[in-house]
């Protein structure tokens, strides 16, 4: 096992793909830390990460010391006054599905 630290910005998707290579450890990486895969992370947070066979992915965001954070912060879409329709709604918030 492995661990990283959060950069501000950063998802549990940006993790694995900087540390793993593999979009798919995202979820491992969640279960491991006790989290969600749309928890926003505390920049500092040390985040176990699961060894990961290594990959052309992985060895790119190495080599060219590339850490992507992906959270979007600033957005007017995240503004809730500015949200509508359809497209905004989240299921068991906005409506309920039985």
């Amino acid at each position: 096992m492995r661990t990283t630290k959060a950069k501000p910005g950063q998802t549990v998707l940006d993790i694995a793909l900087q540390t793993c290579g593999d979009a798919s450890a995202a979820a491992q990486i969640a279960v491991l830390n006790g989290l969600t895969l749309t928890d926003a992370l505390v920049a500092g947070t040390e985040i176990q990460v699961p060894e990961w066979p290594a990959n052309p992915v992985r060895a790119f965001f190495h080599a060219n010391g590339i850490s992507s954070a992906t959270l979007a912060t600033s957005s007017p879409w995240l503004q809730e006054s500015k949200r509508r329709g359809i497209g905004s709604w989240a299921i068991g918030v906005d409506f309920i599905i039985s």
